[in-house]
């Protein structure tokens, strides 16, 4: 029976003291069973600390720290330090397609506003507010990149505030290299660009006319024999003088060949060989 009534009043206090503990409010928590699951260890960074001097967790870092994510960047604010910075600094990154692509999606959420989606001013809040400078100006292609990373990590004029927190140190550098794709001249079409260093090549030649075909049963065209060269004499002039002949009739030239073919039924024309000139003698010719 003893051992009956410890079990009964165990089972009633494990039931009881969660119960309690939800009936914490607003000002006063409930009770905690099990605090190591609730209470940390440490210090909370707001919590008081007895062990330092202030009282105070959470500390200030020291001077010059500089977080495990970021590199030190060791300029002021005011116009020398822009150009200061532009002299010193350069753009460490590479214009590939994926920071190009990075790029323009930072320029379209953070600078699109007010600088247009093409740099030129021409952004939304035009008419609410002065006009942003142009970045395809002279003045804007004439910055360097380390003067456009320092206008957007601490701002320029009264307008254009810092863009420290918003956009990180790496991306800055993408953001002046999409700056400087814009300032660059548009490409021409690549049709025209390749017709214009194509040579112009010169036209074929023209085959050469072929003789036309004989007529169908009409015999070949026989061409004319070449005259042929007076043969030469040995025979001695004769004693006497001879007075001299007349001069020699005129020989007409012999017909030119033809490749067109005669009628039907004709027999071709043989042309005559020109008559042979008679040799003289050496003492007819003096």
């Amino acid at each position: 029976m003893r051992v009956h009534r410890i079990k009964l009043m165990i089972f009633w206090v494990l039931v009881a003291l969660p119960v309690l503990g939800c009936r914490g409010g607003e000002e006063k928590p409930g009770y905690h069973i099990y605090s190591g699951m609730y209470d940390s260890i440490p210090y909370d960074s707001y919590d008081r600390n007895p062990v330092l001097s202030n009282n105070m967790t959470l500390l200030q870092p020291p001077e010059g720290t500089v977080p495990t994510h970021r590199s030190p960047f060791r300029y002021g604010k005011g116009p020398k330090e822009a150009l200061r910075a532009g002299r010193e600094l350069k753009n460490p990154l590479q214009p590939t397609e994926k920071n190009l692509a990075r790029a323009k999606q930072l320029f379209e959420t953070f600078c699109a506003v007010c600088h247009g989606p093409k740099g030129v001013g021409d952004g939304p809040i035009i008419g609410r507010f002065p006009n942003p400078p142009n970045l395809l100006a002279k003045h804007g292609k004439g910055l360097k990149d380390g003067n456009i990373f320092h206008v957007i990590t601490y701002g320029q004029g009264k307008l254009m505030s810092s863009y420290a927190n918003q956009v990180r140190p790496m991306d800055r550098w993408r953001l002046v290299m999409y700056v400087r794709k814009l300032q660059k001249p548009p490409a021409k079409k690549k049709a025209q660009g390749k017709a214009a260093k194509e040579p112009v090549k010169p036209a074929p030649a023209a085959p050469p006319p072929t003789p036309a075909a004989p007529a169908t049963g009409a015999p070949p065209s026989i061409p004319a024999p070449a005259p042929a060269p007076a043969p030469a004499t040995d025979v001695a002039p004769p004693s006497a003088p001879v007075a001299p002949s007349a001069a020699p009739p005129s020989v007409p030239a012999p017909a030119p060949a033809t490749d067109v073919a005669p009628p039907s039924g004709t027999p071709p024309s043989v042309p005559t060989a020109a008559p042979t000139r008679p040799a003289e003698s050496k003492e007819n010719n003096r």
